[in-house]
C-alpha cells in the first residue's frame, strides 16, 4: 500500500480550527497525553517512511519505472509541503 494512501490514526481522529469552515465550531483543547500519542505515531510515521524512501532509491536506480518515478516525486511533494508547515509552526511555537 503506498505511504500516502494511509491516513495516520493521529491526523484522523483530530481536528484543525485553521481549516474549520468559517462559522464551524472550534475544535475542542487536545490534552497533553493526546498531543504527547499523535507525536509518537507521526514519528512512527517518519521511520516508515525513511525506509520507503531507501527503498525507491535503490529500486530506481536498478529498474527505473515511470510510475514508481511518479509516486516518489508525489510523496517528495507532501513532505516539502509538510516540512515548510512544520518550520512555520515551530516559529509560532517560539515566539509564544
Amino acid at each position: 500500500m503506498p505511504y500516502l494512501a494511509r491516513e495516520p490514526k493521529a491526523f484522523a481522529e483530530g481536528g484543525n480550527t485553521a481549516e474549520a469552515a468559517p462559522g464551524a465550531m472550534p475544535t475542542p483543547a487536545l490534552d497533553l497525553q493526546q498531543v504527547i500519542n499523535s507525536l509518537n505515531q507521526l514519528n512512527s510515521n517518519f521511520v516508515e517512511l525513511a525506509t520507503c524512501v531507501d527503498q525507491w532509491q535503490s529500486e530506481l536506480h536498478v529498474n527505473y519505472s515511470a510510475g514508481a518515478a511518479e509516486e516518489a516525486m508525489a510523496v517528495i511533494k507532501e513532505m516539502q509541503q509538510f516540512c515548510n508547515r512544520t518550520h512555520k509552526t515551530k516559529k509560532h511555537l517560539q515566539s509564544v
